[in-house]
């Protein structure tokens, strides 16, 4: 399937017809730039704040700065704010162990779309885990550009694409991906259920939003003792998984969260690649899966899929 199989007008689904520097809809006439080969589908900033693209091209400013240390790939897809540690590295991969383990083999040559990409990890997660190809998509084409050109030095075998896209201008066609991705971006999206009802469109196998989670009074504790994962920390906005599970209720599609706990404090950070203790802080973290309830736990997993 081509990029023109693939991609769409999003606000009619016409068909985009390349005229130099721009696409055009064939249908309604609308024209998306091309910005170094990626096409733009947000307008006017699609009424994005202007601080929050700002926030953006100056994180992707300070990762492209780092570019020239020995950084690996994983470094290199991760967020600047805390030292990278081996421990930090668990902490990803303990909020992903659950996706990892029941929808890991649904990546394996599969197509896959990481929606709000910015640094790129869920996409260098998608490609080590098999996918023959990758899409990006972010609200500015600084965070897709440098996907673009981490990732395709990385995994060579893996065919990457990117393209400048809001949660309101989803400029995909339906059944097009296998997977599509979205790694602790949604709680931004100013319609969320909308876009989640789009999402289960154009993807034909199962739809995954990896979350911080609504924790209560325990967000207060963690708060106070300066505790965060991978997602940030403990002030990070969270999605309200009842109001997802209600709006499906009744559909084809089927509602599946999933939680763990994924906690780090900050202060741990210096022993954060001594084996013995984050070992011991791992083991203490799956304990803990099975003795607290799950409203205090902060990693989630919300899977949507459409009945066969």
């Amino acid at each position: 399937m081509t990029s023109t199989n693939i991609l769409c007008c999003p606000a009619c689904s016409g068909e985009l017809q390349d005229e130099g520097s721009k696409q055009v809809c064939s249908n309604c006439g609308t024209a998306y730039a091309l910005e170094e080969g990626v096409p733009n589908f947000v307008i006017d900033n699609g009424g994005i704040d202007e601080s929050e693209i700002k926030e953006i091209r100056e994180l992707i400013g300070t990762m492209r700065e780092m570019r020239g240390e020995n950084l690996s790939v994983i470094d290199r897809t991760s967020l600047p704010n805390r030292k990278h540690t081996k421990a930090r590295y668990l902490s990803e991969l303990k909020g992903l162990e659950d996706l990892i383990r029941k929808h890991g083999d649904a990546f394996k040559d599969a197509r896959v779309l990481e929606f709000s990409c910015g640094a790129g990890r869920g996409a260098r997660i998608a490609a080590s885990l098999g996918a023959r190809e990758v899409w990006m998509a972010d609200i500015v084409s600084p965070p897709v550009r440098y996907c673009l050109d981490v990732l395709k030095d990385a995994f060579p075998d893996t065919s990457f694409q990117g393209v400048v896209a809001a949660s309101d201008t989803v400029p995909f066609r339906d059944d097009t991906f296998d997977v599509l991705f979205i790694y602790s971006s949604a709680h931004h999206y100013p319609n969320l259920l909308e876009f989640l009802a789009k999402g289960t469109q154009i993807s034909r196998n199962v739809f995954i939003i990896a979350e911080p989670a609504d924790l209560g009074m325990w967000q207060k504790i963690l708060e106070f003792f300066n505790f965060s994962t991978e997602y940030g920390d403990a002030t990070t906005d969270r999605i309200d998984e009842a109001s997802i599970t209600d709006a499906f209720k009744g559909s084809n599609i089927q509602v599946k969260i999933r939680r763990c706990n994924q906690y780090f404090p900050k202060w741990f950070d210096p022993l954060g690649n001594f084996y013995p203790f984050y070992r011991a802080w791992f083991v203490l973290l799956s304990a803990l899966d099975h003795i607290l309830p799950k409203r205090w736990q902060h990693s989630m997993n919300i899977y949507l899929t459409r009945s066969k």
